[in-house]
């Protein structure tokens, strides 16, 4: 199991600036995480999607094609160590033209249908649940002022 906490932060550059959503994660471990450490945000429709019309079907043959969820990830910031030390942190960050379509998901789908995942050392846990996701989009859509909304967790 891996030994992490967690520190979400939904920041706006000024008061109608772009948002960005990041991820920081601290090793609370005694043991170094050298693999690669991927952050994402999933989640799964209510209903499976047809997108039979985005495939071409080989040899003219009729074939369905559903889609289920997708998955979203957080890019590492540059220039930070490839390993997680014990105590050390590494930040993760989404593109801020995404922030609309987590928080329109978060909007449409129940909380158990989302939520923040961590995968290294091939294991894959979720870091932050959706109602904790969820409770922190509600409370910075509900913010009138710009600025830092914070999120903690750990596992």
């Amino acid at each position: 199991m891996l030994e992490l906490a967690f520190k979400l932060e939904l920041l706006r550059d000024g008061a109608s600036g772009p948002k960005t959503l990041r991820v920081q994660i601290t090793n609370v471990g005694i043991r170094s995480i050298r693999a690669k450490v991927r952050v994402y945000f999933e989640y799964e429709y209510e209903t499976p999607l047809d997108v039979s019309d985005e495939f071409q079907a080989p040899c003219g043959r009729i074939m369905r094609f559903e889609e289920i969820g997708r998955r979203i990830s957080f890019r590492p910031i540059p220039n930070q160590p490839t390993s997680i030390l014990p105590g050390s942190v590494r930040t993760y960050a989404m593109s801020s033209g995404l922030i609309p379509v987590i928080e329109s998901v978060v909007a449409a789908l129940s909380p158990e249908r989302y939520r923040i995942v961590v995968q290294a050392h091939g294991q894959r846990e979720t870091a932050i649940s959706g109602a904790e996701f969820g409770g922190f989009i509600d409370a910075w859509a509900q913010q009138t002022l710009s600025g830092k909304l914070v999120c903690l967790g750990s596992k």
